[in-house]
């Protein structure tokens, strides 16, 4: 598999868990290998680290990672740029 499937498929699957997952868990919910999971994350640029927990044998750290939400694209203003300068400089 490519980069960038794993990239969108770590997208998706971040998507219908807010609460964020593990390199682990997402690599389980994708069916991809840890290792798949490790190099396509750096090219993820939407994703962060939101906490740390720790993993499934209670050992050590690890990096909970959520998805980015996007803002809704804003609406293009329907009165002329022209006018609407005038009406800030009065």
């Amino acid at each position: 598999m490519t980069i960038k499937t794993n990239v969108n498929a770590i997208r998706r699957i971040l998507a219908k868990n807010s609460d964020g997952m593990t390199v682990r868990q997402m690599a389980k919910a994708t069916g991809k290998t840890i290792q798949c999971i490790q190099n396509a994350l750096p090219y993820v640029d939407d994703i962060y680290v939101d906490r740390w927990a720790v993993n499934e044998l209670g050992t050590l750290w690890v990096k909970v990672y959520c998805l980015l939400e996007r803002p809704p694209i804003p609406v293009k203003p329907t009165i002329k740029a022209a006018k609407y300068l005038k009406g800030l400089a009065a």
